[in-house]
């Protein structure tokens, strides 16, 4: 592999599959807790994809731009055309549905305007992208594909007034659509129901378990998707009218079926075309190749962080933990610990030595005897040397009573001296004071 042409290599590549990886991941929450907004479910699938795709292009034709993978071409430049459509009809999506709940006709509309809702949003996020990527964008599409040296293939048009009107004008339609009917009225209900806004999303959606939280994360997704495609929109537009009325062909409404697909073979662009147009050609270009893995990360900070995603990725590791086997065995060692446990605690308290539960009263500090309750038993301890036979010296201890605790308390008088085991009472009658 010779020297990437791109001074940024590797940052791009790296980049599209962290921003690809966070938007898989805000797809498998949705996904695990059955909860789908179509705005947000389309403009992640799409812009997956897309990351995917860029990050395999920059790698790919990194330092070259032969033509190769044609099949692979072919797809990745369409589904660029399709996400260039899918970016403002996700934020018309998502302002359309914010508006929807904020005028309370989310729950009392009827069946038939739900399922029109729905299919709306359905066509905006897939019919609408596929009709353009594919029989509107063919008859103003000059090449098969373009190879842009270090970057990959991408999508051919003519710069015609069919064609501003075929496909460039969406990425300004759509987001004027979403300013005009729908985003004010949000903006002015958002501020009007500030105060009691928790509220306010109770009473316009009883039926839905969506948090303030949620709409808020929505709405600020909307109005970045379309702080971001609107101006990119403009620019590319009028760059086009602008040089095309500079040239000497000006601006033509269609060059004819014939002229347009002319010379349709694939064609190699130089990295060095990217830098004669200049500092402001530059910036344009690296501008609109960052947006979609910018997007993409804002897309994951604001549901991918969230505590259901979080919850939602427990789950996930605990199902590849007990898929891969290794919950089950981290669950019989833990058993395994346990009873090893239990067996030394048993061990332990049959040998009258289980000092944590063990309470220690002294009786005489001057006979030196004590008196030892434990959940193992009663256990007595005397004098080294000496026997605590209860049979033949029962009649010369006596048993008396304790006022400090108020139980029943064993005074043995005897010499002082090293104690050892000597007596266990009897468990035949645990109710019967003990007698020594």
């Amino acid at each position: 592999m010779g020297k990437p042409v791109d001074p940024s290599y590797p940052l791009y590549p790296i980049a599209c599959v962290f921003a690809a990886t966070g938007l898989f991941l805000v797809l498998l929450v949705s996904f695990i807790r059955s909860r789908w907004n179509l705005g947000v479910s389309f403009l992640c699938f799409w812009l997956f994809l897309e990351d995917i795709t860029f990050a395999v292009n920059s790698v790919v034709w990194a330092d070259n731009g032969d033509i190769k993978h044609l099949v692979y071409c072919d797809l990745a430049s369409h589904l660029q055309t399709i996400c260039y459509v899918v970016k403002p009809a996700a934020t018309l999506i998502m302002t359309r549905r914010l508006y929807l709940i904020v005028t309370f006709r989310d729950m009392d509309m009827r069946t038939t305007l739900r399922r029109s809702d729905v299919a709306i949003e359905w066509f905006l996020g897939l019919g609408l992208p596929l009709l353009i990527a594919g029989p509107l964008y063919y008859i103003v599409q000059t090449r098969r594909f373009t190879i842009l040296e270090g970057f990959g293939p991408s999508g051919s048009s003519s710069h015609t007034v069919l064609a501003i009107l075929l496909f460039y004008q969406w990425s300004i339609s759509l987001p004027l659509i979403s300013i005009i009917f729908y985003f004010p009225k949000v903006v002015c209900i958002f501020y009007r129901q500030n105060r009691d806004i928790s509220n306010f999303f109770l009473r316009s959606n009883s039926a839905s378990s969506h948090s303030r939280a949620s709409y808020t994360r929505l709405f600020a997704l909307a109005s970045i998707d379309m702080l971001v495609t609107f101006p990119v929109g403009i620019v590319n537009v009028a760059l086009i009218i602008v040089r095309n009325l500079h040239s000497q062909r000006s601006l033509p409404f269609y060059d004819g079926w014939g002229a347009t697909h002319a010379d349709f073979a694939p064609l190699s662009s130089p990295y060095s075309d990217v830098l004669a147009k200049g500092r402001s050609g530059l910036a344009q270009f690296y501008f609109s190749n960052w947006v979609t893995p910018v997007l993409s990360f804002v897309i994951f900070a604001l549901f991918g962080c969230t505590p259901n995603a979080r919850e939602a990725y427990m789950v996930v590791i605990r199902w590849f933990g007990d898929l891969l086997r290794i919950r089950p065995l981290i669950r019989r060692r833990r058993q395994r610990l346990k009873h090893q446990a239990a067996v030394q605690d048993r061990a332990r308290a049959r040998r009258g030595r289980t000092s944590s539960s063990a309470r220690e009263i002294t009786l005489d500090s001057e006979l030196q005897w004590t008196h030892e309750l434990s959940f193992a038993g009663l256990e007595l301890t005397a004098p080294a040397g000496r026997s605590a036979d209860t049979k033949q010296k029962h009649k010369q201890e006596p048993t008396r009573k304790s006022e400090d605790s108020g139980l029943d308390a064993i005074k043995v008088y005897t010499d002082s001296g090293d104690s050892s085991a000597a007596l266990d009472l009897p468990k035949s009658d645990p109710d019967s004071k003990a007698e020594v």
